[in-house]
């Protein structure tokens, strides 16, 4: 391709791809010996780029029988333009596996503004292409790669999230689904599943270590599956967005974990259980509400699915977030979007809060239902709360993050008709008044009265019965003892009598003697081993004296 050359980086032969995958490999390599912008935390992206995928499963450098390359069942768009520089909103879709000659041939508008979707996992072809094309700042795709590489060993360098002026122009959403299964039967009180959430986070670490592995252009990625009960858990994906302003336009990339359904892609925790029929795991749709929508028959927001057709379905998540792309602005004015990339990137905005407004519904909906069962199973009901309490604040600290990005998002662009302003300018505040409702309402889910109550209750009942126990113990031990205190002296005159007494034939001595010696010992033993002996002796000194003496 021409005219998209990367400066200072020249090499003879080198085409610009080859070109901006070196200076991201020299500055990975820069550590903080020789630098006071060390490089190393781009070691996973900077590995990424130089692999050289295999062409079939038979060249994989891992074991293949282990980890066969599945071949996916259709071609899926991996790259979706949405080209706004005509008075118009043109899309262009770009084949994962063959798109590339096309995309890198497709003209860049000289104004207005241009939205690129990218859907899935990406092959390095693709960064490398978009990243020169686009002039994409490599943090960008530091960043949303960046589980992959903490699951490949790499040393973390805990620089996310960082200041907020390193969220100007790249930032990202989380997209929460909520599953639902049928496999198990409703449950009626607190449940143990900390073994299910072990088993769940060690097959997610497995998942994304094999992932560059097994997974093709275009596959959706999970970044988190969190098991809420047998029959509910939550599915975390990823939105990054990446934008750059010229003169003349702008420029914007929404990377989405959202693409091929995950039926199709590699398995995991969030799969059907084997054996179980598709219609016992069933993926939420995220709704979205736009006023009088139910009396609308509007096509455009309709995409044609021939599996709506076929009476027998096989299992498909079908996640409606991954039609994002293909239905995008429908809602928006296009002479409005060629001036301001900030309102151009509302309907993302929107979808992500809707999603996250569902998935906060669902906590509510469980921190109420763990509170039912105060005293019955506290153990089962704490472990799930504290689960709970730690997945409100990790999004609570993201919800922090996005009103941070919202309230400093400005690209600088005015907009000279007072009433697209008036609009670009509701549209925003519409957009923080969002986020801040959702960061006040999961502070308080995270810290209502109702939830630390209950744990603090569950916590004082788990006590109280650690009591009750040891009290009990107690009293086991104190019986053990008095047992124990009683045949101790009845041992030690049985063995200085032995068997000689009449009544057994070896002796001359009565067995009274032994009744009456035996009794008299243990009575010595139990007032010496008293506490109050010494009282008993003052009072038999006392008594002898006014015997004696009569004093």
């Amino acid at each position: 391709m021409s005219g998209c050359g990367i400066d200072g980086y020249n090499l003879p032969g080198n085409t610009d791809q080859d070109v901006f995958e070196e200076k991201i490999v020299s500055h990975s390599s820069q550590s903080s010996r020789s630098s006071l912008y060390p490089g190393q935390s781009y070691i996973g992206l900077a590995n990424y780029l130089r692999q050289r995928l295999p062409s079939s499963a038979s060249e994989d450098w891992r074991n293949p029988a282990l980890l066969p390359r599945p071949k996916p069942p259709k071609a899926e768009s991996f790259a979706v333009l949405h080209d706004f520089g005509r008075n118009s909103n043109h899309i262009k879709s770009f084949d994962a596996d063959e798109g590339l000659h096309d995309f890198d041939e497709y003209p860049i508008p000289a104004e207005g503004g241009l939205l690129l979707f990218m859907r899935g996992y990406p092959s390095p072809e693709w960064l490398k292409l978009i990243g020169v094309k686009y002039e994409v700042d490599p943090e960008f795709y530091q960043r949303h790669l960046q589980f992959q590489t903490l699951a490949s060993g790499i040393r973390d360098h805990f620089a996310t999230p960082s200041l907020p002026s390193t969220r100007t122009h790249i930032f990202d959403l989380c997209f929460s689904s909520i599953v639902s299964r049928d496999t198990e039967g409703p449950s009626y009180g607190p449940e143990d599943l900390r073994e299910l959430r072990q088993q769940s986070a060690d097959a997610t670490t497995k998942y994304h270590r094999d992932l560059k592995y097994l997974a093709s252009v275009g596959d959706s990625v999970v970044r988190r599956h969190s098991i809420l009960s047998k029959q509910l858990c939550v599915v975390e994906q990823t939105v990054s967005v990446h934008v750059r302003c010229f003169d003349t336009g702008w420029r914007a990339i929404v990377w989405l974990d959202h693409g091929r359904d995950l039926s199709h892609t590699t398995p995991g925790p969030w799969s059907p259980p084997e054996g179980s029929e598709p219609w016992e795991t069933y993926y939420l749709p995220t709704l979205q509400y736009i006023p009088d929508l139910a009396l609308r028959q509007n096509s455009k927001l309709l995409i044609e699915d021939s599996r709506l057709h076929t009476p027998q379905q096989p299992w498909a998540a079908s996640q409606n977030a991954s039609l994002v792309p293909f239905l995008y602005g429908q809602s928006l004015d296009i002479n409005i979007i060629r001036q301001d990339p900030f309102y151009a990137l509302h309907e993302v905005f929107s979808f992500a809060a809707f999603s996250e407004a569902q998935f906060l519904n669902l906590m509510k909906s469980r921190i109420d239902h763990e509170l039912q069962f105060v005293g019955i199973n506290n153990e089962c009901s704490m472990a799930n709360l504290r689960y709970v309490m730690g997945l409100l604040d990790d999004h609570k600290n993201k919800l922090a993050e996005n009103v941070t990005t919202l309230v400093g998002c400005s690209f600088g662009f005015e907009i000279p008709d007072d009433k697209a302003r008036a609009t670009q300018a509701a549209k925003a505040r519409s957009l923080q008044r969002y986020y801040e409702y959702l960061h006040h309402r999961a502070e308080a889910l995270s810290w209502s009265w109702s939830c630390r109550a209950g744990m603090e209750t569950l916590t004082s009942s788990s006590v109280l019965a650690e009591n009750r126990k040891a009290m009990k113990n107690a009293e086991d031990v104190r019986k053990l003892t008095i047992l124990a205190t009683l045949f101790i002296p009845f041992t030690f005159t049985c063995s200085f009598f032995g068997m000689n007494f009449v009544e057994f034939g070896q002796g001359k001595l009565s067995l009274w003697v032994w009744v009456v010696a035996s009794v008299s010992f243990v009575g010595g033993f139990f007032a010496v081993s008293s506490d109050k002996l010494p009282e008993y002796l003052r009072t038999a000194y006392a008594y002898l004296r006014r015997v004696l003496y009569g004093i």
